[in-house]
């Protein structure tokens, strides 16, 4: 009674637990039919093929459309596949611009411990447990062009008046020409620079710089709309550039004539003709400035027994009032005179030195060796708005003979009428104006030509990157799938026992540098399910714990009982659990995903398994054994099979229950292995 006792205490927890699990599932099952059934969240969808009696791995990696074009459907997750197993990722939804390679990182080995090591490691661990039981720079712009307009006509206002009678530039013919000219010089200029629309749409005739402006930058902006536009997915069938009806307005903006240029030829001949006409305008009557002479004078030559003099005319004017006469005596110091002679007595001689200037007859001698400077002077007072001519007379008197006669001229500044300055002024100011026109007609002009050439060359660009698509999907880099999508295949190298990281990421082919995704990371775990494992844990026993032992028992039926000691059974349990170290030879296995979108491996093997461990319950370590089956889920193993324990029996030929005989005081045991059902649950601790 007392042994039932026990026994049930032991089993009643186990019991609760089973019936408590029991219980549970079918709550739990119930809930889950009543449950809404939730989206599938995307994945990196992996899929095992076989081409051409190969085995390949393959893993899908979608590419999503604008807004979350930079990023992919689905991180590829870390994946388990066997030892130099073939892996290939399969970039899907591409777009033909996209231009995409992987970069692989350094692998790292896998640490693994050998089964019989860790198999006798476990071994020694066990211990024991029982329980009870644009162009948008140009310069011709709508507002620019309405102000030189404005300016223009303003311009032309003040040149049509009335000529003064004290004005001769206003009579003269090339001041008429010059008027009549810019005229229809500003007008054209103004009409060549063009305005705007008022909506801001092109007109489409090319009549002048802002219209022609308004088509390229209109080009412009349709190319880089084009260049922008998504071609994830099925859209790539969109991207057709060369042949493409839709950018034939592109193709015309870069290659139509720039009529501008043509006509800024012909205003470019206008305003050279009103700056000759200006030039002679002011030769004619502006302020006339002699050309007086200037520099030194070119010494006279030596000839012996002579008086020689350079130069022999003179020419002044208010701004030059001072000239030098050489004089050369042939070799010999040679004496002279120099008379000077004007109307008013202007002309004043002089030698270098303190002596001031003088209308007086100068006396001196020329040296042997070089030339006597002699200083020409004009007295500035008394002389009138007229020329005035004079002469100077030098003779030798010496050994040095002859007479020279030195002619000088002065001649004043001539000075236009106000009317006149004033006119000449308008009449620089047209031409300069003209100019600057003509400058920034220029400038449009060169920027006009510049956006063309830059629309040309990011149209070729675009050309290039179809060309580039093309020769791609010829050389089967990318492929049409039949849903109509895009795909790359990236075919990795076999590794073993490694983990092999690294990236996939894509960039635009117009550049061949812009990021089209960022980096798209991913892990491989190059490892194959073991044949050999060792596995420690617990196995859960059914051979019944039994330790015999003596027990003091009272007689019933005397008087008074008597105490007496018998063999019996001391302790007893229906369920053991054991300590146990397993070695397991998988003979099969199967692979499948569960969780959350199906993205958490799920490795099922069926293994032969066999056991040791150490048996401490029945009050001494006894080593006993097992030999079934193994089933994994991952690095979790159950073990169903047979135990074979030791277990006591009374010896000595005597019978539980019985006396014990004089002499006893422990029970004789004999012990002996008995198989019974059992099952294991175990973790596997190698080879890794």
């Amino acid at each position: 009674m007392k042994n039932s006792r026990i026994a049930h205490s032991y089993c009643s927890p186990l019991f609760l637990v089973v019936l408590g699990f029991l219980s549970f599932r079918p709550l739990c099952f119930a809930q889950d039919q009543t449950k809404e059934v939730e989206k599938t969240d995307k994945i990196t969808k992996v899929t095992p093929l076989n081409e051409k009696g190969q085995k390949i791995t393959q893993l899908e990696i979608d590419l999503q459309n604008a807004p979350d074009n930079m990023e992919p459907a689905a991180e590829p997750r870390r994946i388990r596949v066997d030892d130099r197993a073939n892996v290939q990722f399969l970039l899907k939804n591409l777009s033909p611009l996209d231009l995409c390679s992987r970069t692989a990182g350094t692998p790292t080995a896998t640490p693994e411990t050998p089964v019989a090591e860790s198999l006798v490691g476990a071994v020694a661990k066990l211990g024991g447990l029982a329980i009870g039981t644009s162009t948008a720079g140009l310069a011709a712009n709508s507002r620019m062009s309405a102000n030189l307009t404005a300016k223009n006509q303003e311009q032309l206002k003040t040149l049509h008046v009335e000529p003064k009678p004290d004005c001769k530039v206003q009579v003269d013919a090339e001041y008429k020409k010059i008027l009549d000219v810019s005229e229809d010089f500003f007008t054209r200029a103004s009409n060549l620079i063009g305005t705007a629309t008022e909506d801001g749409k092109c007109r489409s005739d090319q009549a002048d710089q802002v219209e022609l402006a308004c088509e390229i930058d209109s080009a412009t902006r349709q190319l880089a709309d084009f260049a922008g536009a998504d071609y994830r997915g099925t859209y790539q069938a969109r991207f057709q550039v060369d042949g493409n009806s839709d950018l034939k307005g592109v193709r015309d903006a870069y290659t139509l004539s720039l009529n501008s240029i043509d006509d800024a030829g012909k205003l470019q001949a206008m305003v050279d003709e009103m700056t000759t006409w200006a030039l002679d305008l002011h030769k004619k009557y502006d302020y006339t400035v002699s050309v007086a002479d200037s520099g030194s004078p070119t010494p006279p030559p030596i000839v012996a027994g002579a008086l020689m003099v350079s130069p022999t005319s003179l020419s002044f004017n208010p701004a030059t009032l001072t000239q030098v006469v050489q004089l050369s005596s042939g070799g010999q110091p040679g004496t002279f005179t120099a008379t000077p002679s004007s109307d008013g007595d202007w002309l004043l001689l002089s030698k270098p030195g303190p002596t001031p200037p003088s209308a007086a007859m100068l006396r001196d001698t020329a040296p042997a060796r070089g030339t006597f400077d002699l200083l020409v002077t004009v007295s500035p007072a008394g002389l009138d708005a007229k020329t005035h001519y004079g002469a100077i007379t030098v003779s030798g008197t010496g050994s040095a003979k002859g007479t020279t006669l030195v002619n000088a001229t002065f001649k004043p500044v001539s000075q236009p009428s106000d009317c006149d300055l004033e006119s000449l002024r308008k009449v620089d100011e047209i031409v300069d104006r003209a100019k600057a026109e003509m400058s920034l007609l220029s400038d449009n002009n060169k920027a006009l030509e510049g956006a063309q050439g830059t629309l040309k060359a990011s149209y070729m660009a675009l050309v290039k990157v179809e060309d580039d698509f093309k020769r791609r999907k010829t050389q089967k880099i990318v492929t049409l799938e039949a849903d109509g999508v895009l795909v790359q295949e990236f075919n990795l190298g076999t590794d073993r026992k490694a983990t092999s990281p690294g990236y996939i990421s894509c960039v635009s082919d117009i550049d061949g540098k812009t990021p089209t995704t960022t980096n798209i990371n991913y892990s491989l775990l190059y490892q194959d399910v073991p044949h050999w494992s060792a596995s420690a844990g617990l196995l859960t026993s059914f051979l019944e714990k039994k330790i015999i032992g003596v027990s003091n028992e009272s007689t019933s039926g005397t008087s008074p009982p008597a105490n007496m000691q018998v063999f019996r059974v001391t302790d007893r349990a229906q369920v053991q659990l054991i300590p146990m170290a397993y070695v397991n030879y998988r003979i099969a296995y199967k692979s499948s995903h569960y969780g959350k979108g199906k993205e958490d491996e799920l490795v099922w093997t069926t293994h032969l398994s066999s056991g040791f461990g150490v048996n401490p319950n029945t009050g001494t370590n006894q080593p006993e054994f097992f030999l079934g089956l193994a089933f994994g889920m991952n690095h979790f193993m159950i073990h169903p099979g047979i135990h074979f324990g030791r277990t006591e029996s009374l010896g000595g030929g005597y019978s539980l229950n019985a006396p014990v005989p004089m002499g006893l005081s422990t029970a004789p045991i004999s012990w002996s292995y008995h198989p019974a059902f059992s099952i294991g649950f175990s973790v596997r601790v190698a080879p890794y």
